[in-house]
């Protein structure tokens, strides 16, 4: 009886034989690929339905906003001369020279008539300073106040340089605190901020105020970059948020446009989520609100438009729907 003859291997076989096998890492990572590839793009109908949360309220006053940053200017409480050292003219200081005041104040710098007028520094007894323009023995013109207090190093002192009117800062300005960071640069009416102004609150310069002030308080329209990051953008009144305003929560990619009363939000307005870009377009899928507020929540008459083209119409109470 003949051998037996094996058959050969087809080549399909032989194929599979000789395909090296797939690195078990390699499989996963390209299972992974094409699930992300078959995953069609966000739409409105994928987001889920729910009532966003307002977010937290930035502060009224910050602590930052708290620091004492505007000293007093001094007066010129006594001009009368115990010992003078300089040019006269005819019996009187004429030119330069240096006086000795009754109280320990000393001037030193340009006299005419036997007043002080032109340019100088004087000196008062618990240190502070003022050098720059006199007339008339006022100080008037353009000057720099150092309020050293006889202590500290000079960069611990507070300054102020710009424009006086008779011993007050008044005009434009730069006031640079020495026990904080804080800097106004602006209008100055009498020795307070008053008019177009900005205030920076820390040394990188990205928590600031710029806009209106009246009698040292923001007060009118201005844009306050908070320390979080946070925006608005609005109307003042004394120090806090008041009338219209806008606010950015760029950390929960929240806004708010509308009424506010005493810091928070209270009246009219339209509040913003925007959850997520929709593909291939420029437009963001939100959900938002429009309707009464009151102390910071929904409160009234208002209307939710859901992301996904739902809404809610009727009725709010302390921030939850509360019947139509």
């Amino acid at each position: 009886m003949p051998p037996k003859v094996k058959k050969s291997a087809s080549k399909d076989e032989d194929s599979k034989k000789n395909k090296p096998k797939k690195n078990q890492a390699n499989e996963d990572a390209e299972s992974e690929s094409n699930k992300e590839e078959l995953q069609p793009p966000i739409s409105a109908n994928d987001v889920y339905q729910s009532t966003s949360e307002l977010s937290k309220q930035e502060p009224v006053s910050s602590p930052e906003e708290t620091v004492q940053i505007t000293y007093e200017e001094p007066v010129l409480t006594s001009i009368i001369v115990e010992n003078y050292e300089g040019d006269k003219d005819k019996g009187l200081f004429e030119g330069f020279g240096k006086a000795f005041y009754k109280g320990g104040s000393i001037y030193e710098g340009e006299f005419h008539l036997g007043i002080m007028h032109g340019k100088g520094t004087y000196i008062w007894p618990n240190g502070i300073i003022y050098e720059g323009d006199f007339s008339n023995n006022e100080i008037t013109g353009y000057g720099t106040y150092r309020w050293c207090f006889n202590t500290g190093e000079p960069s611990e002192w507070s300054t102020y340089r710009g424009q006086v009117l008779k011993g007050k800062r008044h005009g434009h300005g730069v006031f640079k605190s020495g026990n904080s960071s804080v800097i106004y640069d602006g209008e100055w009416n009498m020795g307070k901020r008053y008019g177009k102004g900005k205030m920076i609150y820390d040394t990188k310069g990205l928590s600031y105020y710029e806009g209106d002030w009246i009698n040292n308080k923001k007060f009118g329209w201005g844009i306050r970059h908070y320390p979080s990051g946070n925006i608005y953008e609005g109307m003042w009144v004394n120090d806090v948020r008041h009338g219209e305003g806008t606010m950015r929560w760029f950390d929960k990619n929240q806004t708010y446009t509308g009424q506010w009363e005493n810091g928070i939000q209270n009246g009219l307005g339209e509040h913003n989520w925007y959850l997520s870009r929709v593909e291939m377009t420029q437009y963001s899928l939100r959900n938002s609100y429009f309707g009464n507020f009151k102390n910071g929540k929904r409160h009234g008459q208002g209307t939710y438009l859901y992301a996904n083209g739902t809404k809610y119409e009727g009725s709010w109470q302390n921030d939850v729907k509360h019947g139509w």
